[in-house]
């Protein structure tokens, strides 16, 4: 029987944690999982606040959060206020940690990003940071990164495979 996955991708709008949410939904396709996305966001995206529930189960489960979320990518921090105390293992929080200030694993994305001139690919190093959380294949996040972004210039999906690979190879996770 496999684990229902409950997460959260929570930040701002224009930081990516749609489409890591949708990425990550996209994984459990592949998985077998049934997979229910809801996204939500403020009034300006870019900017605004940002979220999505992705829920990955054997049977249909509502995508609305509750007190039991299993995981969550938190970005800022008015996310990380909001939703870690909805995570029931603190171990399972992956956070920006140029943002916020707290002793959980992540990174800073930003930092990272800009070091490794990928700029535009934040989010691809939080989902490998995500990808890895998990315990799944990094070949499974490559495929379904191939499917979502087909038709996107040579360059920027190279740059989304590295910096998947940047983040799923990251000490902290």
């Amino acid at each position: 029987m496999k684990p229902t996955i409950k997460l959260i991708c929570a930040g701002f709008g224009g930081q990516g944690v749609l489409s890591v949410g949708q990425l990550v939904g996209l994984c459990g396709i592949e998985l077998g999982y049934d997979v229910s996305w809801m996204p939500s966001y403020g009034p300006e995206m870019r900017g605004g606040t940002a979220n999505c529930h992705v829920v990955l189960s054997e049977s249909s489960q509502s995508p609305f959060i509750g007190q039991d979320m299993t995981h969550a990518l938190l970005m800022n921090d008015a996310a990380f206020n909001k939703f870690k105390p909805l995570i029931k293992k603190p171990e399972n929080v992956i956070i920006h940690t140029g943002l916020i200030h707290q002793d959980y694993p992540g990174c800073d994305f930003s930092v990272l990003a800009h070091e490794h001139h990928l700029d535009k690919s934040m989010n691809m190093i939080a989902f490998g940071m995500v990808v890895k959380s998990l315990g799944w294949e990094q070949s499974l996040g490559l495929k379904v990164m191939k499917k979502k972004f087909k038709g996107l210039s040579d360059e920027m999906i190279f740059n989304n495979e590295k910096a998947f690979l940047l983040g799923f190879t990251y000490e902290s996770v």
